[in-house]
């Protein structure tokens, strides 16, 4: 009987799910997943060409498939993201594709804040720096 070795970053990511499922007991396991691409998908804007490959690089096949879906080829690396700028956006982005996932701006923000904890915290595990000007500051203050 032979056993699959999961690499450090597979292990990772399991590690990264089971924590958002213990913290959003609420949602399913689908659900989650969906909160993570979402999220992915907004701060990816903000990382050049090169930020990207570099994530891609050294992540497990499970982020770098909802980190890259739908990659723009330009390298955008905007230059801030602000939170609150975020929540409205994944509100009424909800409310209009009727997804169901955000019940209020209230409740989105604490769930993004502490989705997007994890998400630095999972990425600083695989050596990988956010840079600050992706919400890090927001998110030590909050």
């Amino acid at each position: 009987m032979t056993s699959k070795r999961i690499d450090f970053s597979e292990e990772h990511a399991i590690l990264f799910i089971r924590e958002l499922k213990n913290d959003f007991r609420h949602l399913s396991t689908s659900q989650i997943v969906t909160l993570v691409r979402i999220l992915l998908s907004k701060l990816r804007r903000y990382f050049t060409v090169q930020h990207f490959e570099q994530i891609i690089s050294k992540t497990s096949p499970l982020f770098q498939f909802m980190f890259a879906e739908n990659w723009p080829q330009e390298d955008t690396g905007k230059e801030r993201l602000e939170l609150n700028e975020l929540v409205r956006e994944l509100v009424e982005e909800d409310t209009r594709i009727c997804r169901g996932l955000f019940k209020s701006e209230s409740e989105t923000l604490c769930m993004v804040t502490l989705a997007l904890k994890r998400i630095n915290t999972f990425f600083k595990r695989e050596g990988i720096a956010l840079t600050a000007s992706v919400i890090t500051n927001e998110l030590q203050q909050s």
